[in-house]
């Protein structure tokens, strides 16, 4: 853990440093290819905050608080802890939408983009989402309206437009890694 968590503190403060939205703090934004899910349509207006992205960023800073404290370093540990808790923040006051029990990617005018897409379900492995929450967002899971198809989990809610049911790559393919983390 010694090995790895001095490489990782280094990457995540990297992130943080270049990958932060600039008006949106505290969350962070990424390009289609950059992560991977070229296509994923994000809305009309480009995102400035990416649900899916910020919550990486949690979920790296509680990994990182987590090894700290394994290595008992309780400096660190609550470093880490405390920026786990100010993403968890940014993404619960922001990007979580009462009315879709959904989270959502920020349009630069700070509004929701309004795209459901498997993105959002990151809230949940970073221990994001708080369990009221966690409970209404796994809920589309067993939705055969939005993601429970034929073959779950589509990268796109199917009552999305853009969704296209042949899967057309990242508009409602289903992937290998994202069911992963979903799981």
């Amino acid at each position: 853990l010694d090995r790895v968590r001095e490489p990782l503190e280094r990457y995540f403060n990297w992130l943080e440093a270049n990958v932060q939205a600039s008006s949106a703090p505290g969350l962070y934004f990424q390009t289609n290819f950059g992560s991977g899910m070229d296509n994923v349509p994000r809305g009309a207006e480009s995102p400035m905050a990416w649900v899916d992205m910020s919550s990486q960023q949690a979920l790296a800073a509680l990994m990182l608080s987590r090894i700290s404290g394994a290595l008992g370093l309780t400096d660190s540990t609550m470093l880490w802890a405390a920026k786990h808790a100010a993403i968890t923040a940014a993404i619960e006051d922001r990007m979580w939408n009462e009315r879709d029990s959904f989270y959502y990617d920020l349009a630069p005018s700070g509004a929701h983009a309004g795209v459901q897409h498997i993105g959002a379900f990151w809230t949940l492995l970073s221990e994001v989402a708080a369990p009221e929450r966690a409970r209404l967002l796994a809920a589309h899971l067993s939705d055969p309206r939005s993601f429970l198809r034929h073959h779950p989990v589509p990268s796109v809610s199917a009552a999305d437009p853009g969704y296209d049911p042949r899967g057309n790559y990242w508009r409602g393919g289903v992937w290998a890694p994202t069911n992963y983390m979903v799981v």
